[in-house]
């Protein structure tokens, strides 16, 4: 298999867009633009297939920078200004934008002529119900795709990692996914090549971008106490450069004991420098750590 690159030259593309003078922002484009974060729409896979009225909804909307209404059926729908006018977008569509971003990188890549042609699988995660997984069926409809086939994403991974391959004789496999809005652990059975699932736990309120929100209010922290004139969150901008700041910072702490978090100019000419260790971040995150353990067990 090989991993396409987009159009800023990387293998992934966040799943986020902006309309900025008009014009579809999808992916890092939408993360750079300089748009302020109610501008920019992430995270709408905590939105597909679930109604206006659905448990715990709200405490999710209440995390999500960018507005979201209630639509016909009781849909949550996501307005989003399009140059001289305000389009209600379903989360779907949202969606089949970037999923249509992507199809794009495909026929760069290939020279297909035949668009209609391309198939696709799509992951999701495995708590997603049948109206979440019809939901992301739909999206690769709207894209443009032939949606071949839905899977869960922790199967998704052990096929990715080869575990089909290398075995001939029976295994089990315990496989955690943190995605960017979920946590999914499944136990697999795998043997000749099929993997059978055992059991399944998920949970769409932890993700990696929950780690990121923990490490940006840690790190405001810091900031109000070297400032405490200035209110940083009222700076959408400058929110938005931390808050990427940290999530390399994430990303580091991962292979490293330590990494430094710096924003030249964040506001108001201030520079920001905060230095986090392994431990102290496994500190933050501690509640994410143990809900994890709690959907292993």
């Amino acid at each position: 298999a090989t991993v396409l690159v987009n159009g800023q030259g990387n293998r992934e593309t966040p799943c986020c867009i902006a309309v900025k003078d008009g014009q579809l922002l999808v992916g890092e484009a939408a993360q750079t633009s300089g748009l302020p974060p109610e501008d920019i729409v992430f995270g709408v896979k905590r939105l597909l297939g679930r109604k206006w009225n659905s448990p715990d909804l709200a405490e999710d909307l209440r995390h999500l920078p960018f507005r979201v209404v209630e639509g016909k059926n009781q849909q949550a729908v996501i307005p989003v200004r399009w140059g001289e006018e305000e389009k209600l977008l379903y989360p779907e569509e949202v969606l089949a934008l970037i999923l249509r971003e992507l199809k794009n990188t495909i026929v760069e890549h290939t020279g297909l002529a035949d668009t209609k042609s391309i198939g696709a699988v799509l992951t999701v995660p495995a708590s997603f119900n049948d109206a979440q997984r019809q939901a992301a069926k739909d999206a690769g409809a709207i894209a443009g795709f032939n949606v071949l086939r839905i899977i869960n994403e922790p199967t998704s991974a052990a096929i990715a990692l080869g575990l089909d391959k290398y075995h001939e004789s029976e295994r089990n496999a315990v496989l955690v996914d943190m995605g960017g809005c979920s946590t999914d652990v499944t136990v697999l059975t795998i043997e000749d090549g099929i993997f059978e699932i055992k059991s399944t736990a998920g949970s769409a309120r932890h993700g990696g971008e929950d780690l990121d929100g923990r490490l940006l209010e840690y790190c405001l922290a810091q900031f109000s106490r070297e400032h405490p004139g200035v209110d940083l969150r009222a700076r959408p901008r400058a929110l938005r450069r931390l808050q990427k700041a940290c999530e390399r910072a994430k990303c580091r702490l991962s292979h490293d004991i330590q990494a430094v978090i710096e924003v030249d100019s964040l506001v108001e000419g201030h520079d920001f420098s905060c230095q986090i260790t392994r431990a102290r971040f496994e500190e933050l995150i501690r509640e994410q750590l143990e809900e994890t353990l709690r959907l292993a067990k």
